[in-house]
């Protein structure tokens, strides 16, 4: 960091990442990639294995559209898509919450608002 970038405020990513804690979103894009339990990446639309609730959920995180993951995935259907997701959100909320919940430094409440 230099002098100017110093009397700015500035500061390179490595110092800002190694005193704010893990965001929720980043959290849960973690558990989502790693999936811990090998149900995240296997539960898939029937006939669509790329269709996984993981690719799903991920991709509804990062803010795409149910269009553009619709179109990710050679047009399936975006209603079946949503109940797809809706059905499996119920399912998996308790294990999300529960590894949120212990892999929380500051020890907030995850809500099924960030799903």
């Amino acid at each position: 960091m230099t002098n100017s970038d110093e009397q700015n405020g500035k500061s390179n990513n490595f110092d800002n990442q190694s005193e704010q804690p893990d965001s929720i979103q980043e959290r849960l894009r973690r558990y989502l990639e790693s999936d811990p339990d090998n149900l995240l990446w296997t539960t898939h639309i029937e006939n669509y294995p790329m269709a996984s609730f993981a690719f799903i959920a991920i991709a509804r995180l990062e803010g795409r559209t149910w269009q553009k993951i619709s179109d990710s995935l050679g047009g399936i259907p975006i209603g079946t898509l949503g109940i797809f997701y809706q059905h499996y959100v119920q399912q998996f909320y308790p294990q999300i919450r529960n590894y949120l919940n212990n892999d929380n430094p500051d020890n907030s409440n995850f809500g099924n608002d960030n799903l």
